[in-house]
């Protein structure tokens, strides 16, 4: 079921009425860019061709204004799609409309003996392309096990959890673990690293079973430890081992990030580091993210804000305006 899903630039374009003709262009010029990306035919000249035209329509459209011109800082969106297309992958700040994963009245009833335990009682939840996403509450409250249902490590007691037009609540093991593989990245409070490998033989584990992988030299460069890539687990710090972590889930290229409690087991200043680094793989790769964690502080970071209580979700909230995490506070 899910094995034709490939990776392929991340690329999505929203019409705007002062350039439809430019916008109509730049979609078909991008779809192109797809289809040599996911048969990896057409050749450098091919590719080349392809580039100039969407370097043009950045030109265009910084000209032109209107909806599309975004701005990241003080660095417009021409400067990140230059940045995006040296290293082969496409970046465009739009608004997110696009659903990649999404959860229906999703509900978990555990029996533990003679008493069902309802770790999840009915909820809908959705994951937008590019997004940061936080889920926050107590210990309890059914965070953990809606990001392992979402992830494919668990499956709901009833609901239906879909990831792009894929039912994974019909799927069998073979298609999730196919789905986990492909296109989930995850990270643990925990950091889960080999004692006995090193932080590039850590990341290589995963790069060898990836169709499309960073080297573990490129996803621990990321992260900020390129210096540290042949040091073991137990010559780094506990920040620098969720680093490692961090560098292993997102060497495969994941549409999705999942974060359980990644600043749980962290000081302060060692936690923000590690978000920053989150941050930086939401905002360089387009990579999906969604936190969970019980620090509220955490949530100001975050495009939306989801908070659980008992299995249900209390509030919604969108974040206007995001702070960066080296400014969050706790």
């Amino acid at each position: 079921m899910l094995a034709s899903i490939r990776r392929g630039a991340r690329v999505s374009i929203a019409a705007h009425s002062q350039i439809p003709a430019v916008a109509s262009r730049f979609a078909t010029v991008t779809t192109t860019w797809r289809c040599l990306r996911l048969s990896r035919g057409g050749g450098i000249t091919a590719r080349s061709a392809v580039f100039r035209e969407i370097a043009a329509f950045v030109e265009n459209v910084e000209t032109v204004g209107g909806g599309f011109r975004r701005t990241y800082g003080s660095e417009p969106c021409s400067t990140r799609f230059a940045r995006g297309l040296a290293r082969e992958r496409l970046f465009f700040e739009i608004p997110m409309t696009e659903i990649v994963l999404s959860a229906r009245d999703v509900t978990k009833i555990y029996r533990m003996g003679e008493v069902d335990v309802h770790a999840l009682r009915g909820v809908t939840l959705e994951l937008h392309a590019g997004e940061l996403l936080v889920l926050l509450g107590a210990s309890g409250s059914g965070k953990s096990t809606l990001l392992n249902i979402l992830g494919g490590l668990d499956t709901p007691t009833s609901g239906r959890v879909t990831y792009q037009d894929h039912d994974l609540t019909e799927a069998g093991d073979e298609a999730l673990t196919r789905y986990r593989r492909e296109h989930v990245g995850f990270v643990f409070q925990f950091y889960n690293l080999i004692p006995s490998l090193t932080a590039r033989e850590n990341v290589a584990l995963v790069t060898e079973l990836a169709d499309d992988p960073m080297s573990p030299s490129e996803a621990l460069e990321l992260v900020g430890l390129k210096e540290r890539q042949d040091h073991f687990p137990a010559q780094l710090s506990g920040g620098e081992q969720q680093r490692v972590a961090i560098a292993r889930a997102v060497a495969k290229r994941p549409d999705l990030l999942l974060c359980d409690e990644p600043t749980g087991a962290l000081d302060y200043k060692t936690g923000v580091k590690v978000l920053e680094v989150i941050a930086k793989v939401n905002r360089e790769l387009g990579t999906s993210t969604a936190i969970i964690t019980h620090n509220a502080p955490v949530a100001q970071m975050a495009q939306r804000v989801v908070s659980l209580h008992d299995g249900l979700i209390q509030s919604e909230v969108t974040n206007d305006h995001p702070i960066a995490a080296g400014e969050i506070r706790w």
